[in-house]
């Protein structure tokens, strides 16, 4: 019987991020939309990030565990959170790839909305607003909106689109492409 790709993979990169792993993979389980993989790339923990993770995830076979492989030329200092983004978009079973770190949060709706946008628009990439707090249960501190229009030269200098937002189009990630000016909405 041949496994059936899912529809969205999930790359979510951490290192020594035992306190945040429950609540990440909760999130996750909590998505009305379900067909989806995780991608977890440990990036060398040296807490117990790899048995809590196990525990939170036993039986849910949505989620991955990736080590990052063994290189000798890493080293602390040149630690940056693209190299284990990297390492999970090359074992991306999908079309679609979203974005979460495993201190970010999403709302249980969030992927049902932004994939019933991004694709009744035929995107090739969606953002969405976020929303910044301090700890769960408490108000909002503020919800942020991306920029009305985004232009790949200003994207070079500076990113204003946090990573939790985006939903973009897989082989767009595998070796670049040109894209157009976008605009972009927000809603409250």
């Amino acid at each position: 019987m041949a496994l059936l790709m899912p529809r969205l993979s999930i790359v979510t990169p951490f290192r020594n991020a035992e306190v945040f792993l429950p609540d990440l993979v909760r999130t996750l389980q909590q998505q009305t939309f379900r067909d989806w993989e995780c991608l977890l790339v440990d990036d060398d923990s040296e807490d117990r990030s790899a048995e809590v993770l196990t525990r939170c995830i036993a039986g849910d076979r949505r989620f991955r565990q990736l080590p990052m492989p063994a290189d000798a030329s890493r080293r602390v200092g040149q630690r940056l959170p693209a190299r284990p983004r990297n390492h999970g978009l090359a074992h991306v079973g999908s079309p679609l790839v979203a974005f979460l770190d495993c201190d970010d949060l999403w709302h249980p709706r969030k992927l049902e909305h932004q994939l019933a946008f991004h694709q009744a628009g035929g995107l090739d990439l969606s953002v969405t607003a976020y929303g910044r707090f301090r700890t769960l249960g408490q108000p909002l501190l503020a919800v942020r909106c991306p920029p009305e229009r985004l232009v790949l030269e200003q994207m070079r200098q500076s990113n204003p689109i946090p990573m939790l937002t985006v939903l973009v189009r897989a082989e767009l990630l595998e070796g670049g492409s040109h894209w157009s000016p976008m605009r972009t909405t927000c809603s409250g």
